[in-house]
């Protein structure tokens, strides 16, 4: 799913902290990453996340990465 930050709390980068948190933990690091998203492809992309037919996005695990 998309990370969906509510309007009150928008511009804080709460979104890219969220993201960030998720993508450098540990225990995630050598998951493959799938999502949907309308409209928040650039903000995915800044985490190795590739457009995937339209809304989908992937990121490959850091050990296939590296």
């Amino acid at each position: 799913m998309d990370v969906f930050i509510d309007e009150e709390y928008r511009g804080k980068a709460i979104g890219k902290k969220l993201i960030e948190s998720i993508t450098t933990a540990e225990e995630y690091r050598n998951l493959f990453g799938i999502l949907g998203t309308r409209d928040a492809h650039g903000l995915y992309e800044g985490y190795e996340f590739v457009k995937d037919n339209g809304k989908f996005m992937g990121r490959t695990p850091d050990f296939l990465r590296n």
